[in-house]
């Protein structure tokens, strides 16, 4: 019987600023975990296994919320290169960039499902996941602040949970 890791990431606000993706990547979801995993600069030793693990599972499926693009606006950010203007932040506006920004708007408040096959997973490995997607505090942007849990599940059970999310399902597919 196949297994999955399902995560149910929810967002605070009924929008998401993820850099020009949709849907995002399971990508960022991995990269939240890190974050929620690290303590300070250092992330422990059953947390980084239990990543890696995760790293090396088959691709995920992935359900995102019904959504449509919101409005584009342009900021103009510092582009981490103060070393050519002589390491001078009085100088940081002449190394602004520019950096399109285009949230997703929901219907209703975000709810994305990702569901990670992972037969080959641990428990000490899925219980470690668990407790670091409990630690998850955004998905995307830093402004996309966001809960979340982890709960391994049947496939008979993930196709009832994917059934009944009201948004699209992407499914990976070879290649």
């Amino acid at each position: 019987m196949s297994r999955f890791l399902l995560f149910e990431i929810r967002l605070h606000d009924a929008r998401w600023h993820g850099a020009d993706e949709w849907p995002p990547s399971p990508f960022r979801l991995f990269q939240a975990l890190v974050a929620a995993a690290a303590r300070g600069a250092a992330i422990g030793p059953a947390e980084q296994a239990a990543l890696e693990a995760l790293e090396r599972a088959p691709a995920p499926i992935v359900a995102v919320p019904r959504s449509r693009p919101g409005q584009a606006v342009k900021l103009y950010v510092p582009n981490n290169d103060l070393d050519t203007v002589g390491g001078d932040p009085a100088r940081i506006g002449s190394i602004r960039a520019p950096k399109r920004v285009q949230p997703m708007l929901f219907e209703a408040p975000g709810v994305f499902l990702v569901a990670w096959p992972v037969e080959g997973l641990a428990e000490t490995e899925l219980a470690t996941i668990g407790r670091i997607a409990a630690r998850l505090y955004q998905f995307g942007r830093g402004v996309d602040m966001a809960f979340a849990r982890a709960e391994v599940v049947s496939v008979e059970t993930l196709e009832e949970r994917l059934a009944r999310h009201a948004g699209p399902v992407h499914r990976p597919r070879g290649g």
